[in-house]
C-alpha cells in the first residue's frame, strides 16, 4: 500500500488576465518596470 495521504488539494492562485505588447521593447520594459520580474 501507499505510504503517501493527500492531506488536501488547493487550487492555484488566480493570474491577472494577459496583455498584448506591440514588441519586444515594451514588453521587456513592463517586465522590468511593473512586473518586476528581470
Amino acid at each position: 500500500s501507499s505510504r503517501l495521504t493527500i492531506i488536501k488539494v488547493d487550487e492555484p492562485a488566480r493570474r491577472k488576465a494577459g496583455i498584448i505588447v506591440p514588441d519586444i521593447n515594451t514588453l521587456l520594459d513592463k517586465l522590468k518596470n511593473e512586473e518586476k520580474v528581470i
